[in-house]
């Protein structure tokens, strides 16, 4: 749901529909984030239908260039370490100067047209004015906005360490006390990262 409104309707809809079937001894659980704010906004990554949040972003423009513009002949796209349904996701270099720094590029999975360019220019535009930098939320790196062939990119930071659920299957078979640490580390993080997007009045994912 891309509304907050939409978000508590339900909400308050499937609170109302199971209502009569707690188990009288189930005792509620309380945590301390605050309740969405008045006027918050949201991305709901994994839709692809029309809403005003693509229009609003997508179609953003700046009055003067933006110090996270990439041009295209900085990145060097190396290989696919990621595809999903919208978009691949790729490991890249990013030359600035004589120096060089490892970033992940996300790209248009089909060519690029109107109705995806604008989805992907959302999605860089809502990275780049509204989350911030939190060093348990994927950091935003820039865009390149001017590739024809491949229309706009999203440059994300690199993890080196790869995809958790990759690292959580490979060691599923072999759990001890520091795994079970790190596991535990990781999950402060999200939570972390979490309670900073909640406060900003982000959502993101299946909301």
């Amino acid at each position: 749901m891309w509304r907050t409104g939409k978000m508590v309707a339900l909400i308050n809809r499937r609170q109302s529909r199971h209502k009569g079937r707690q188990n009288p001894n189930t005792q509620k659980i309380y945590n301390n984030l605050q309740r969405p704010r008045k006027g918050t906004v949201s991305y709901h990554n994994k839709t692809y239908e029309v809403d005003d949040d693509i229009y609003v972003y997508g179609s953003m423009s700046f009055t003067a260039e933006q110090p996270w513009y990439i041009p295209k002949d900085n990145l060097t796209l190396m290989e696919e370490i990621h595809t999903g349904r919208f978009a691949r996701i790729y490991k890249a270099s990013h030359k600035t100067g004589k120096t060089s720094s490892e970033m992940a590029a996300k790209v248009l999975k089909k060519t690029p047209d109107e109705e995806n360019s604008l989805l992907m220019m959302a999605k860089i535009n809502f990275a780049a004015t509204q989350v911030g930098e939190h060093r348990n939320v994927l950091g935003f790196r820039g865009a390149i906005l001017n590739n024809d062939a491949l229309g706009p990119v999203l440059v994300l930071e690199y993890c080196e360490n790869g995809q958790m659920d990759k690292w959580l299957r490979d060691h599923r078979d072999n759990v001890n006390v520091d795994t079970l640490e790190r596991i535990q580390s990781f999950g402060l993080g999200i939570a972390r990262g979490m309670e900073y997007l909640a406060i900003k009045g982000i959502c993101h994912g299946a909301c």
